[in-house]
């Protein structure tokens, strides 16, 4: 199935596409099971990583902010990160 004409209803590659572009209800239908699945595989990802997509739970959101906080120190350093001023605001919501 193409990926690209499953979301938009567009292919880039025209009749050149050796996927299969459903139509219709069956779209519709494919595309629901594939979000579903996705969406499940996600969870289960973030589950078994320690913290839980989308969850208003304060415990999941601190530990994605140590995640962050543990790739930025890991990534850069502390004497790099300490060099600069202010505050990196990240989705800060």
């Amino acid at each position: 199935v193409c990926k690209g004409y499953l979301h938009t209803k567009h292919c880039e590659r025209g009749e050149a596409c050796t996927f299969l572009h459903l139509k219709g209800e069956e779209r519709k239908v494919y595309l629901a099971s594939f979000l579903q699945t996705r969406g499940d595989a996600r969870q289960a990802s973030a589950q078994q990583q320690g913290f839980s997509v989308h969850s208003p739970d304060v415990v999941a959101k601190r530990r994605r902010a140590q995640v962050l906080a543990a790739w930025l120190v890991q990534t850069f350093g502390k004497e790099r990160l300490n060099q600069g001023s202010g505050v990196l605001d990240v989705a800060g919501g």
